[in-house]
């Protein structure tokens, strides 16, 4: 682990392995064969000649990122939408599903948690355990983002973990229950993903459970990104992604500069994402105070969807109801909660004019009463040819018109 090491020490770690991916790609995958194979790159200051990839670029044609030493049926394949609508079948190895594990580690192990300690984590999907997993150790138990808060906090209470992962918005909703119920759960250690804890979470977080809590960033593209250190900087990841902020035509940005946010995984060699822009802004900052000399992260924004107010009265997050990556025939959606009984699926379908059949939108009715917690709801859809993006250049994926005092 190099996060300790002088900037510079890092930064040459950096280009070391920026440039032995980059000539993987160029050599072996035919999007980068095609894209960069005469760019002239010679290191890290040249980067700015390499044009950017994006989102578009792999849904044109998402076999040309696939190198060819590797079959594509026989890698694992995991759906992203991440905060941006957009569909996308990122594919990895069995041995890159654990280095992806494995990134996870260096945070936590840094805030404490120990190989014995136990985990669990409010996600979508459950993650298959990875071979240290298989070995006992980092265990971690899957509950679903859909399941009823009440359910969620009598499961942990039951499994009594040291640790919990989740969306800040759902594990709020946990959390101001455990405080109405006179604390039943206690933990070490939140870490919160997929959002930014933003301060009122954060304290309601800490004093419901008596714990520490920590904001990571990632995204399925790449794995993890950065996590927030004891002074509350979020730390790149240094040893396996590169991150920089660009302007709109990939020049790379000064610190404190807000732009997009370009990101070059450092050890994915079956699908390689070579400056690719998540969709996401920040900015960098200089430095931070704890002492590492990885990459800090200044801003981060675009990553707030708001929270549903259901027939009941009762508040959910958008996370509950954001589960409609398997339905393959989309290729861009955002959900708009008109009233706390209606919502509107808008969707781009996969091929123009095409609309979805009524197997597909069952299943996306019954993936909203679900997340709804079986209230009664209707779910009405418009196909659009496009999705516009808000003021600051972002989709919002979920938008609800319904008045909430929050959680």
């Amino acid at each position: 682990m190099n996060q300790w090491k002088d900037p510079h020490a890092i930064e040459e770690i950096q280009q070391k392995r920026f440039k032995e991916i980059l000539s993987h790609a160029v050599r072996r995958v035919p999007f980068y064969r095609k894209r960069y194979g005469n760019s002239g790159f010679r290191n890290l200051e040249d980067r700015s000649s390499l044009q950017l990839t994006d989102k578009c670029d792999v849904l044109g044609n998402p076999s040309a990122f696939i190198c060819a030493d590797y079959q594509e049926d026989a890698l694992r394949c995991e759906n992203t939408s991440g905060s941006t609508g957009t569909k996308l079948c990122i594919r990895f190895s069995d041995s890159e599903a654990d280095h992806r594990l494995a990134m996870e580690y260096v945070p936590i192990t840094e805030y404490g948690v120990g190989p014995f300690d136990l985990q669990a984590r409010i996600s979508h999907l459950a993650i298959p355990p990875c071979f240290i997993q298989k070995a006992g150790l980092f265990r971690s138990h899957f509950l679903s983002v859909q399941e009823d808060e009440g359910d969620m906090l009598s499961r942990l209470a039951d499994l009594r973990p040291s640790v919990l992962h989740g969306y800040p918005s759902v594990i709020s909703t946990v959390a101001k229950l455990n405080l109405a119920l006179k604390n039943p759960l206690a933990l070490k250690n939140v870490f919160c993903f997929g959002e930014v804890a933003l301060p009122a979470s954060r304290e309601l977080i800490r004093q419901s459970f008596g714990c520490r809590v920590c904001n990571m960033y990632g995204a399925t593209e790449i794995s993890w990104i950065a996590y927030e250190c004891e002074k509350g900087s979020l730390h790149v990841l240094s040893d396996s992604v590169l991150v920089e902020v660009t302007d709109d035509d990939g020049t790379p940005l000064s610190e404190g500069k807000i732009g997009n946010i370009v990101v070059t995984s450092l050890f994915a060699k079956a699908m390689p994402l070579i400056r690719y822009k998540l969709g996401d802004r920040g900015s960098l900052k200089k430095g931070c105070a704890c002492g590492r000399g990885s990459q800090v992260l200044g801003s981060l924004e675009g990553r707030e969807d708001d929270l549903l107010v259901l027939p009941s009265g009762k508040i959910r997050s958008a996370f509950s109801i954001n589960v409609l990556e398997e339905i393959i025939n989309v290729s861009n959606y955002q959900i708009i909660q008109e009233r706390p009984d209606l919502f509107l699926i808008r969707y781009v379908p996969l091929q123009a004019g095409v609309e979805l059949d009524g197997k597909e939108k069952d299943a996306i009715r019954k993936s909203i009463m679900d997340g709804c917690l079986g209230e009664k709801v209707s779910v009405e859809f418009e196909m659009a040819g496009r999705i516009g993006k808000g003021s600051r250049g972002k989709m919002k994926l979920v938008i609800s018109k319904v008045p909430n005092k929050g959680i």
